[in-house]
């Protein structure tokens, strides 16, 4: 019809309907149509009704069109002269097209006319088609047309009013209650349809509103950043729950409404909620209210008085009632609900099918689109407003045409998408606005607590300006960090952008390098320029800047100059040159961090009255302030850390107010900085400096929080008054090797690290340090005795007495001094107890088996340990109820003494190089950890299974062992993401024990396939605590079963279709090893490459290491098998950039890549490949899970059969020879090896392998 309108209720898109009704105006406009409306509306069906009743000439209007197929579904009051309307007529053919093409529902109504008229045209019909016929002689067609429609509608079904008994009231009431059964029906699947990842927050929503409880109140908030979809969400939940209450409304668009006044926002919510429009504002109708059990919606909620003005407490709703407030304000939800939800952005699977249903009307992208969309994805980060509106502007366009535009969007964002961000950023004041300007374009992941002191000194309120823009979703605070989502970057730099988008020069804030480049380069700085941030590591050449660089910019506030890709022996020339000199540098500079800053000294004329904090690393700067200078006394951050040259740091009178000094490597600094004055420093970090002496005017720095003076080989004893340093929490004195003299520090001292010092005793006075938590004397030779005052320490946690080869005095008082009531008060917090080569101890004090707190002990190296446990009380023993680690490595054990069952919390034990025969592992049922390197004497491990939770086992240099365990593998649901079972140089195992570890292997990665099905993001997972597993022993051929294998240390594998599943768990890896007199670390990695050829041959890189921990060095050929989760693998934008920054990318984007080039090394823990190591052969596989009913067992009676053992010797794999029963058949969908050739578990794999491995090594 036309241009006029009404609905029943809001709607986030305004052209959606779920009615349509056509009518002929002057039978029914004024009555029953009107009574039909009015129905409909009272239950919240959101109905479109003409109100224009000047219809012009034949064709339907437009928007009357648009109407009809934006409808779920049409009504046809059919009356009288409905026929004689050429403009009814019309919309009826648009009707039954829409019904067609869209599915759209169509109900007719009869009025007092019979479906027969309709059908036949007979009566007023027929009438009405005679003057049609005489109207339209040209166009007969349309006349036909009309007559085959209504014969078409009238045979639908629908209601007869002729066949009604009731009231004309009662038939409306029955049309609009069968018409909501309709909706609700369609709504509660069609409308979620659409809407991705919409489930889970919803349910999470709907916990917090408790809607079981009936007699209570509650009011939720829903919280988050702009597009994320909180209308949606809240939407959403009212047409899941709006049916159980007595009434309801969603009120959209408060901030927009509030604009006509608060009352007018009040009488939209009664007429919703009494469907009445006739409803006043009055105590009577606010106590109805308070009487009724509603659902109400405020959506987008941004001023606190109309929240307080609607809402008014809980009181003012009836039992059972539920009020959702949306906002982008936190601080005004906490001032109003019981509950607060934080929408937090998609993840990637539900972004690439969000974006997908968008961008290609399907849920997931073409082939030749995949990398372009993940681009798209990456960028949006799971904003679903970004990802709607990137999906339409990109649907239906080519694939040059996607490049221009992702192109584009990095200097012109989106415009819809900035507009809806930047609410949150109009709403802010000037203050607020500068310092989200300032974190978007310069302070991003910054610590809060100094961009605080930074912006502070420019006259801004930055503690309360940042938590405003926390509330408001325009930042984050994560572990102290500033972080904020990356469109909300993009929009505060397009703020910038717009001050002069042809002029970058007259911008206020710079961070494009080829804007900052061409800056420099033509000399067009102004003075409207406040910052610039550059990181070097995107420019190819050297910057050259003039003597005069800065002089068109005396306005620059923050300057940085940095390399986030350096790290220490970078080597690359400076990126920065100043050939000339530098003249001057900015006054009004607050902050100046300069990555080799290249020149001895800052410019002479250079006037830093307002510098907060200095941060130039690897400097040339020999002297920072020169004794001319005015003292500094904004500075509270210095940072000179490994600049070689400094040979004299600033004094206490240069930078009174300086809290953080940073000289860290300064090699050629020999003296201790000057203290002439009071000071308020903190932190002081003068590790591996060449400083002899600490003066005695130390005790100045009352407010001294952290000194470390670790690897300051030169320091002699600290002064005396070191103890007046009341605030003193930190003293690290490792590796201070001239140090002979226990420090007197204050008893509020917390952390003592005195390793590798000289000296002799901890002397008793050390029991005054009544809050100390940590003591490492680790490696101090010299040490003799420590006073039994230690074991008085009540906060102690961590206590490292390892390498004090001359300790031999651990006494604590007897008992005249320490009555036995008051033992367990001795060491109460005890945690982690480190003694190993603590050689000459004779005895421990049984005061060890009351640490109740204790939960790791280790005692590696000392050769008395099975005489001293065995002399400890059984129930002693049983007191360490905490411990769960012990290493007794080193020891000298013949047996595993018995007093080591009473452990029983104990999951880790080490038992390396010590002299065991036999060993069982019957008392240890519950050990995850168990290692038994350099056992040289070991034959076997017997009478008992291993462990069933075990996950680490090594076994490295055991070169008597024959003889394992069988597995016994459970699921636990809390294993590592790394598991292992090593056997480096044990070539003695007989063919049972290398059974057993490879049935271990098969169990264990079957489990952790099968339990980790469908979990297909780390997000479940904190930390990406996933499984993943690794075997090795000697061995010189890949098994038979991976048929995706090859001679030398790459292949390339030809990947099935469909591969990326969700029951795809990872990849199976396996590696044949030579190892050649090698001299390397005890840990070092197989690291394999997977480049994935898409069909543009593109490559896209995955990078994993799987670690190998050896003690000593490995001999001849080893096989190395891993399995690792695909999200443990780190995925790369571009092969050539592998050891680049990875992204949150899955590997479901190379699902339809056909094949993939495999690349294995061996390298160090620098990622240098291993010298003398070679990887010989290569292997891939793709594991799958599968139901673990299937799985059949290796069937241990009959695996002495001679024939099968020797086939497997020699390397065979003859399907007709090996026995049916070992291989049962599974489907391709549950076990896959990638090329083709399907194995349905890995103690197939192992099986194979351990014959063909063995044949070298009988």
């Amino acid at each position: 019809m036309s241009s006029s309108s009404s609905s029943s209720s809001p709607s986030t898109d305004p052209s959606k309907y779920d009615v349509f009704l056509s009518f002929r105006g002057e039978d029914t406009r004024k009555n029953f149509t009107s009574f039909l409306y009015d129905a409909l509306c009272r239950k919240q069906i959101e109905t479109f009704i003409d109100n224009n009743e000047l219809r012009r000439g034949d064709e339907i209007s437009p928007s009357l069109s648009k109407a009809i197929q934006d409808s779920i579904l049409s009504i046809i009051v059919f009356s009288e002269n409905y026929a004689t309307s050429s403009w009814c007529l019309n919309e009826l053919l648009e009707i039954l097209e829409c019904m067609k093409t869209r599915g759209q529902i169509v109900l007719p109504v009869f009025y007092h006319v019979t479906p027969s008229d309709i059908r036949k045209q007979t009566g007023t019909y027929k009438k009405a088609f005679v003057e049609h016929e005489k109207r339209f002689k040209k166009t007969k067609d349309k006349v036909r047309n009309w007559r085959a429609a209504l014969t078409q509608v009238a045979n639908l079904s629908g209601w007869d009013f002729n066949q009604h008994d009731g009231t004309e009231s009662e038939f409306v009431e029955k049309i609009a209650n069968d018409v909501l059964k309709r909706l609700k029906h369609m709504s509660s699947s069609d409308y979620f349809d659409g809407l991705v990842g919409i489930a889970s927050r919803i349910e999470s929503i709907e916990s917090l509103l408790c809607i079981g409880i009936k007699n209570i109140v509650r009011i939720i908030g829903i919280w988050g950043m702009g597009g994320i979809g909180k209308t949606t969400i809240a939407r959403a939940l009212v047409i899941r729950i709006a049916n159980q209450f007595e009434g309801h409304c969603f009120l959209a668009n408060v901030k927009d409404l509030a604009k006509y006044g608060p009352n007018h926002l009040q009488e939209k919510l009664l007429v919703e909620i009494f469907e009445d429009r006739n409803v006043h504002i009055n105590a009577f109708t606010l106590n109805r209210l308070r009487r009724k059990k509603v659902l109400i919606v405020f959506d987008d909620v941004d001023d606190l008085d109309h929240l307080d003005f609607l809402v008014r407490g809980h009181s003012s709703f009836g039992a059972g009632s539920r009020i959702i407030i949306t906002s982008r304000d936190k601080q005004l939800l906490k001032n109003g609900v019981d509950e607060l939800y934080e929408l937090k952005e998609l993840n990637y699977h539900e972004s690439l099918q969000l974006f997908s249903a968008n961008a290609f009307k399907q849920s997931h992208p073409p082939e030749n689109y995949l990398d372009l969309s993940d681009r798209v994805i990456c960028y949006a980060k799971g904003n679903p407003l970004a990802l709607k509106v990137l999906g339409r502007s990109l649907f239906d366009r080519s694939n040059l045409e996607w490049k221009s535009s992702l192109s584009k969007l990095k200097r012109c964002p989106n415009l819809k998408i900035q507009n809806v961000l930047r609410i949150s950023y109009d709403g802010l004041d000037y203050q607020e606005k500068e310092i989200f300007l300032s974190i978007a374009c310069f302070f991003k992941g910054e610590y809060k607590d100094r961009v605080i002191a930074i912006l502070d000194n420019c006259g801004l309120f930055t503690e309360i300006g940042i938590a405003i823009l926390v509330d408001k979703c325009l930042l984050t605070v994560t572990h102290n960090l500033l972080l904020m989502h990356d469109l909300i970057q993009e929009m505060g730099r397009g703020i910038v952008v717009q001050e002069s988008f042809n002029e970058p020069g007259k911008q206020s804030r710079l961070w494009d390098p080829q804007d900052i480049l061409n800056l420099f380069k033509k000399n067009i700085g102004e003075n409207v320029v406040e910052s610039i941030t550059l990181d070097l590591s995107q420019i190819s050449d050297q910057l050259h800047l003039s003597h005069d660089a800065f002089m068109r910019l005396p306005g620059l506030k923050f300057l940085k100059f940095y390399n986030h890709q350096y790290y220490e022996g970078y080597n690359e020339k400076d990126r920065v040159q100043l050939d000339q000199g530098l003249e001057l540098l900015p006054d009004e500079l607050r902050y100046l961090h300069w990555h080799r800053y290249p020149l001895k000294s800052l410019p002479s004329n250079f006037n830093p009255d307002h510098l907060v904090e200095l941060e130039m690393p690897y400097s040339n700067i020999e002297q920072l302030i020169s004794k001319e200078n005015k003292p500094l006394e904004n500075l509270r951050r210095i940072d000179l850390s490994y600049s070689r040259h400094l040979t004299e740091a600033p004094n206490t009178s240069q930078v009174p107010n300086l809290q953080i000094m940073v000289l860290h490597g300064c090699s050629s600094l020999t003296k201790f900085p000057r203290i002439n004055i009071p000071f308020n420093i903190k932190d002081l970090y003068l590790s591996f400096t060449a400083i002899e002496e600490i003066p005695s005017a130390i005790k100045s720095l009352k407010k001294l929080v952290t000194l470390k003076l670790d690897n300051c080989t030169r320091l002699k004893n600290l002064p005396s008054n070191i103890r007046h340093l009341t605030c003193l929490m930190k003293l690290d004195l490792r590796g201070c090797s001239s140090v002979t003299e226990f420090p007197e520090v204050s008893g509020n001292v917390e952390s003592l690290l005195l390793g590798e010092t000289a000296i002799e005793e901890v002397p008793s006075s050390v029991e005054h340090l009544t809050k100390l938590s940590q003591l490492s004397l680790r490696n101090c030779t010299r040490l003799r005795s420590v006073s039994r005052g230690i074991f008085r320490l009540q906060f102690m946690s961590e206590l490292s007495l390892e390498g004090c080869s001359k300790l031999d005095n651990l006494s604590i008082p007897d008992d005249q001094v320490v009555p036995p009531s008051s033992i367990n008060e001795l060491l109460p917090r005890l945690s982690r107890l480190d003694m190993r080569y603590c050689n000459n101890i004779k005895s421990f004090p049984i005061m060890f088996c009351n640490l109740r707190s204790l939960y790791k002990l280790d005692l590696a190296g000392y050769s008395g340990v099975d005489k001293m446990l065995e002399s400890l009380p059984i129930s002693s023993l049983s007191s360490l109820c905490s411990l769960e680690s012990l290493n007794v490595s080193e020891c000298n054990l013949l047996v595993l003494p018995s007093a080591l069952s009473y452990l029983s919390s104990l999951t880790s034990l080490d038992l390396s190089r010590n002299n065991f025969e036999i060993l069982s592992l019957k008392p240890f049922s519950s050990l995850r950890s168990l290692e038994i390197n350099y056992c040289e004497r070991l034959q076997s491990l017997q009478d008992f299974p291993l462990p069933s939770q075990l996950e680490n086992f090594q076994a490295h240099n055991c070169i008597s062992l024959e003889t394992l365990p069988t597995a016994n593998v459970v699921f636990t649901g809390n294993w590592n993401s790394q598991q292992k079972l090593k056997f480096f140089n044990c070539f003695n195992l007989d063919d049972n024990a290398c059974i057993n570890i490879m049935e271990d292997a098969r169990q264990r990665s079957q489990l952790m396939a099968n339990n980790t099905q469908g979990t297909a993001s780390t997000e479940n997972y904190p930390g990406k605590r996933l499984s993943s597993y690794s075997v090795c022993f000697p061995g010189n051929d890949i098994p038979e079963w991976i048929s995706d294998r090859n001679e030398g240390s790459s292949l390339i594998i030809d990947l099935p279709p469909n591969w990326y599943k969700n029951t795809f768990f990872g990849f199976i890896t396996c590696i044949v090893a030579t190892f050649e007199g090698n001299s390397y670390d005890s840990l070092f990695f197989v690291q394999w490459i997977c480049k994935f050829i898409d069909h543009d041959d593109d490559s896209h890189g995955v990078l994993c290491h799987v670690d190998y921990e050896t003690v000593g060095q490995p001999n001849s050929d080893h096989l190395l098998l891993s399995t690792t989760h695909r999200d443990l693998l780190d995925v790369y934008e571009g092969a050539d950039d592998i050891y680049g920054d990875s992204n949150t990318s899955s590997l479901e984007k190379f699902s339809s890549c056909k094949k993939a080039v495999f690349q294995f090394s061996v390298v160090d823990t620098e990622l240098y490949t291993l010298p003398n190591c070679k990887v010989k052969k290569c292997g891939v596989g793709l594991l799958y899970a599968e139901d673990i009913e299937s799985i059949q067992c290796y069937d241990h009676d009959n695996s002495g059969d001679d024939q099968t053992a020797e086939s497997g010797r020699d390397g065979i794999s003859n399907e007709e020879e090996e026995d049916p029963n070992l291989e049962p058949e599974v489907d391709d969908e549950h076990w896959n090896c990638s090329f083709g050739n399907c194995f349905s578990f890995l103690f197939q794999v192992s099986l194979a392998a351990l014959f063909s491995l063995l044949s070298t090594h009988p």
